[in-house]
């Protein structure tokens, strides 16, 4: 009993030292993307879309490529998407070896970056809403190694009397982003308007392994030999 007593009292005194354990806080990050230039916007009312790559900014033809049509004008950054969303895991990373947390949130602004008087049919920005956010994030030794993540998305425009695009999806898988969002809305009751958004591009967070970094280079190396030949 006293040795009990005695291991109690240690025990409590080392508790006191020491105080409450650590919480194991979520973490939030701060995303960067590169948009392909292949990137498109489409508003099928005016038989339009706006390109990453194309220069000048602008819309142009469906089907024909002709434009830029008028003086409407969608921007897109060139498409650096600096901090154009955050995502949040559970758990604190704690920076050594290989850690998987799951993802419990994200929150991101594509209007900031995919924007332009044309993509609103009464003139006002969106915002973003994301639904159904499933996925992990991989780090290696604290840096981010991959990104696997799935999530529905839909676009609203204030003050429209029907004011959502959704049905979308956002999807990440390892270092690559595709954002497809393809829906119409009866706008004023009197107008159906179709529009879609389709990019791709990476995710600048993203740190390959060292393994995969080592691998594409050899691949580029035996392909730069072979042409030598």
């Amino acid at each position: 009993m006293r040795l009990q007593s005695a291991l109690t009292a240690i025990a409590v005194l080392f508790a006191a030292l020491v105080g409450p354990s650590p919480v194991d806080a979520d973490v939030t990050i701060d995303i960067s993307m590169t948009a392909d230039g292949s990137g498109r916007f489409y508003d099928y009312f005016s038989n339009s879309y706006a390109e990453v790559g194309l220069s000048p900014n602008g819309m142009y033809e469906i089907g024909t490529g002709a434009g830029p049509l008028g003086s409407n004008v969608v921007t897109f950054n060139g498409g650096d998407w600096t901090n154009v969303g955050q995502i949040t895991v559970a758990g604190t990373v704690n920076g050594t070896g290989v850690e998987v947390k799951t993802i419990n949130n994200a929150v991101f602004d594509f209007d900031q970056y995919i924007e332009g008087g044309l993509l609103s049919p009464i003139g006002t920005g969106y915002s973003t809403t994301m639904s159904n956010v499933i996925g992990t994030i991989t780090y290696e030794d604290g840096a981010i190694t991959s990104i696997d993540m799935t999530s529905d998305i839909a676009f609203a425009f204030a003050g429209a009397p029907t004011n959502e695009y959704d049905g979308g999806q956002f999807n990440i898988v390892g270092g690559d982003f595709n954002l497809d969002l393809d829906d119409s809305e009866l706008i004023a009751g009197a107008f159906n308007i179709r529009q879609e958004w389709n990019f791709t591009g990476t995710v600048n967070n993203v740190i390959p392994e060292p393994g995969s970094a080592l691998l594409l280079c050899g691949v580029a190396v035996g392909f730069a030999a072979r042409r030598r030949r």
